[in-house]
């Protein structure tokens, strides 16, 4: 049981924008384990860029945006995690800020258009 209020959405590209116009943060919890490992920063950049703050955990292909997210630490539940990261119109701001810098420097069309041009030719 939450004490705020959820609402699921089948996946759908539509369905994804759409919440997140309406969104006040994102919660991506990530496993440790061999599934959880495989999974991107696809999500966190998706939400960053539409300015919607992250809430997630310690994850690999989290690190280069460490600065933007609000990372639950090993003593917080969900709930302390998610309440303190949003208490703070202040620091939302600052770590959206965060989140743009880090965005256009390593991961906007033009990085990662260069980066497959690297890698292919």
């Amino acid at each position: 049981h939450s004490c705020f209020p959820v609402k699921y959405c089948p996946w759908s590209i539509g369905n994804t924008y759409s919440a997140l116009e309406f969104a006040d943060a994102v919660l991506l919890p990530v496993s440790n384990d061999e599934f959880g490992r495989t999974k991107s920063n696809n999500r966190a950049i998706l939400a960053l860029s539409a300015d919607v703050p992250v809430i997630t955990n310690k994850h690999p292909s989290y690190r280069k945006l460490e600065d933007g997210l609000f990372m639950k630490n090993n003593y917080e539940t969900w709930t302390e995690t998610i309440i303190s990261a949003l208490s703070d119109q202040e620091l939302i701001q600052k770590k959206l800020n965060m989140s743009k810098s880090i965005i256009n420097r390593s991961y906007s069309g033009k990085i990662v258009a260069q980066k497959w041009k690297d890698l292919l030719y």
